[in-house]
């Protein structure tokens, strides 16, 4: 959802069935000027090397460039979200 909001899908759904094994998620991405948003993805955290970033840190990111995504105590938030709750938190990924 929170992809969403931000403005990086088209749309979603869950496609439901009897069978669980049957369910199905689908995700709509949206394009601009033919390009898929998510064609500069990357992601910033794996198990083996978790990145986390202080309130510090995450003033320094730009705002109209990047959109980062952090995982903290008070849920999933964006860069612009993390300075106006000032939390720091796990960089997960980078658009």
């Amino acid at each position: 959802i929170m992809l969403y909001n931000e403005g990086f899908l088209q749309s979603f759904g869950l496609k439901l069935s009897e069978s669980f094994e049957k369910r199905r998620i689908w995700i709509s991405l949206r394009y601009l000027y033919g390009k898929a948003l998510f064609e500069s993805l990357k992601l910033l955290s794996k198990p083996s090397q978790v990145n986390y970033m202080s309130l510090l840190d995450i003033c320094n990111i730009p705002d109209r460039k990047f959109v980062v995504f952090f995982s903290t105590d008070k849920g999933l938030l964006t860069t612009l979200n993390c300075k106006r709750k000032r939390v720091g938190g796990k960089a997960l990924f980078i658009c």
